[in-house]
C-alpha cells in the first residue's frame, strides 16, 4: 500500500531582505550524536539540486503557499551519517498570496556545519519543510523544496530517500521515469538514494505525485508516493 507524502521545496540560502520566521519560543531542538540513530522514514528530503553548505549555521528560504497562512512550518534537517539531527517549528503569518520567507536557524553546533562546509560533500546534508507540528508524522505532513547556498537558477529538486539498502529504485514522475541514484557519501545511514525531478511551475503548475518502488533481490518493494509542488 502507498504511503502518501505531501511536499512543497524548501530553500536555505543566504539571509537577504526576505521576511524572517522566529523558531517557536526560540527553540531549535539539536543533536550531535556519537553512534547514529535511524527515525524510519521513507522520504527523508527534499530539496534543490546541487544545495551546497556554505556557512555555519545556514538559514533556510521557504516559497511559502498562500494556503499556509497562520499555520505552522515544521523544518527537519539530518545528515547522511544520521549523527546530526535538528528540527524547528515556526508560526507562518498571514501571507498575500505565495510568499518567500526566512527561516532563522542559529545553530548551537557550529563546529558541525564547518566540518561539513569544508569536506564539501554534496550529499552530506538533506532537510524538509512540512506544514503542521512537528509532532505530526511525516507520513501525514504536507510538504515544500529546501536549499542551502547560493539561490539554484533551475528547477531541479533531489528527493532523497531511505530504501534500507535497497540497489536500486524504480521512480515514476507524470507517467514517466525517473532517474535514481546512490547518494554521494561513504556512509549511508539516514538515507541512500537521491531521484532528481523537474519542477517546472510552468509545465507542471499544480503538485504531481511521485511514485517510489525501491528494489531489493530483483522485486519491487511496496510503493512510496510523494506529492510535489512547483
Amino acid at each position: 500500500m502507498a504511503i502518501p507524502f505531501f511536499f512543497t521545496p524548501a530553500y536555505a540560502q543566504e539571509p537577504v531582505s526576505f521576511s524572517t520566521l522566529l523558531p517557536d519560543q526560540a527553540n531549535i531542538i539539536e543533536e550531535l550524536r556519537a553512534s547514529p540513530a535511524i527515525s524510519g522514514a521513507r522520504i527523508v528530503g527534499i530539496m534543490r539540486a546541487g544545495a551546497e553548505v556554505q556557512a555555519a549555521g545556514p538559514d533556510f528560504l521557504l516559497q511559502v503557499p498562500y494556503g499556509w497562512s497562520h499555520d505552522s512550518v515544521c523544518l527537519r534537517v539530518v545528515s547522511v551519517d544520521a549523527l546530526y539531527e535538528a528540527q524547528a517549528s515556526y508560526d507562518v503569518p498571514q501571507l498575500h498570496g505565495a510568499q518567500t520567507v526566512r527561516l532563522e536557524f542559529s545553530s548551537r553546533k557550529p563546529q558541525f556545519w564547518n566540518s561539513l562546509a569544508q569536506r564539501a560533500e554534496s550529499d552530506a546534508i538533506t532537510a524538509l519543510a512540512t506544514k503542521g507540528s512537528c509532532d505530526l508524522p511525516r507520513e501525514q505532513a504536507l510538504a515544500i523544496p529546501v536549499e542551502i547556498g547560493a539561490p539554484a537558477e533551475h528547477v531541479r529538486v533531489s528527493v532523497f530517500l531511505n530504501t534500507f539498502r535497497s540497489e536500486e529504485a524504480f521512480v515514476l514522475w507524470n507517467g514517466e521515469e525517473i532517474a535514481c541514484e546512490p547518494v554521494n557519501a561513504p556512509i549511508r545511514t539516514a538515507f541512500d538514494m537521491r531521484c532528481t525531478v523537474d519542477l517546472d511551475p510552468v509545465a507542471s503548475p499544480s503538485a504531481s505525485d511521485l511514485v517510489i518502488y525501491p528494489i531489493r533481490a530483483g522485486e519491487l518493494g511496496l510503493p512510496m508516493t510523494a506529492r510535489l509542488h512547483p
